[in-house]
C-alpha cells in the first residue's frame, strides 16, 4: 500500500503535458470460480487504482486492493467455516477507445502482479458424540494476472468507472481464480 501512496505523491508532480492522470478509490463484488469454489461465498473488495496516459488511448497504471471471501460448507459428518483474504499490487496496461469529446470511454485492461492470499478454516463434526473441532491456516504469495474490460462515464474532473475482471493467481497446489465487478469514483488531475 505504501507503494501506491508513493506513486500517487509522485504523480502529483507530473507535468500536465503528459496528460491527465487519475486516482480511483474502488469497491467490488467478487465470486470465486474454478475447482473448489462451490463453498466460497460472494466476496467484497476495496482498493485504489492510479492510471497515467502514455499515448493516444494507451495508459499505464497500478492497482492495489484487498479482497475478502467468506467460506462455509459441509462434508459428510463435518461442517466448516472460514475465509480467504487476498491483497494484490498489480501494474496495468489499459487500451481505450478515442476520447474525442465523448462522455463514455470503453477500454480493455491487462495486469500482472503480486497477490498474497491467506485462508483460515474451522470446523466441527456433525456427529453429536464427537466433541472435537479443527482449525487450519495457510498463506502464500504468488504471481497473478488480471484481464478486464470496462467503461468510464463522464468528462469532468470526477468520473464513474465500472470494470469487470477475471483474476488468475498461480498458487502452488491449484490456481486461485475469481471474477470481480469493480466500481470506482475517478478523480482526474
Amino acid at each position: 500500500m505504501r507503494t501506491v501512496v508513493l506513486l500517487a505523491a509522485l504523480l502529483a508532480n507530473v507535468p500536465s503535458s503528459a496528460g491527465a492522470w487519475s486516482l480511483a478509490p474502488t469497491l467490488a463484488l467478487g465470486k470465486a470460480v474454478g475447482q473448489g469454489s462451490e463453498d466460497v461465498r460472494l466476496g467484497v473488495a476495496s482498493g485504489v487504482h492510479v492510471v497515467v496516459p502514455v499515448g493516444s488511448g494507451v495508459s499505464l497504471g497500478v492497482r492495489a486492493s484487498f479482497t475478502y471471501f467468506p467460506v462455509d460448507g459441509e462434508l459428510p459428518e463435518l461442517t466448516y467455516t472460514g475465509s480467504t483474504e487476498i491483497v494484490d499490487v498489480v501494474p496495468t496496461l489499459r487500451l481505450a477507445t478515442a476520447t474525442g469529446g465523448g462522455t463514455t470511454v470503453w477500454f480493455a485492461q491487462l495486469g500482472a502482479g503480486v497477490y498474497h492470499a491467506s485462508a483460515q478454516v474451522h470446523g466441527a463434526s456433525t456427529d453429536p458424540t464427537v466433541t472435537e473441532s479443527f482449525g487450519a491456516e495457510s498463506a502464500e504469495t504468488a504471481f497473478g494476472m488480471s484481464l478486464g474490460a470496462g467503461m468510464t462515464l463522464g468528462d469532468g474532473g470526477t468520473r464513474f468507472e465500472i470494470v469487470p475482471s477475471y483474476e488468475f493467481v498461480f498458487t502452488d497446489v491449484e490456481s486461485t481464480q475469481y471474477v470481480l465487478v469493480t466500481v470506482g469514483l475517478v478523480f482526474v488531475r
